[in-house]
């Protein structure tokens, strides 16, 4: 059981690695400034899963069991802004440069 686990988590870290190429190469095939921002977000996000995936993955192959989850995780992500109230609310450009700048 546990090989099989290790073997699908060494799938999960390329899978990871080909998106964020991936969106790394939109972005910077892309001339809008709001998809160039959107598809440099993702990329970062897929990073970000990546590292936390070869950490679970390096703690099973440390301890041949799986690792407490807070081994695992450095921290939690940023939340996503809270929705606004319809009178209130940003525009998606407006947002998504807010984004960007974090």
């Amino acid at each position: 059981m546990a090989d099989d686990v290790l073997v699908i988590l060494q799938q999960a870290v390329a899978k990871e690695e080909q998106r964020a190429k991936f969106y790394t190469e939109v972005a910077q095939r892309t001339c809008n400034p709001l998809a160039q921002a959107t598809f440099n977000i993702l990329a970062s996000e897929e990073a970000k899963h990546k590292e936390y995936i070869h950490r679970f993955y390096s703690g099973m192959m440390e301890k041949k069991h799986w690792p407490d989850m807070s081994e695992c995780a450095t921290e939690l992500p940023g939340r996503w802004p809270q929705r606004r109230a319809r009178s209130g609310r940003r525009s998606a450009r407006a947002t998504w440069r807010k984004w960007s700048r974090e």
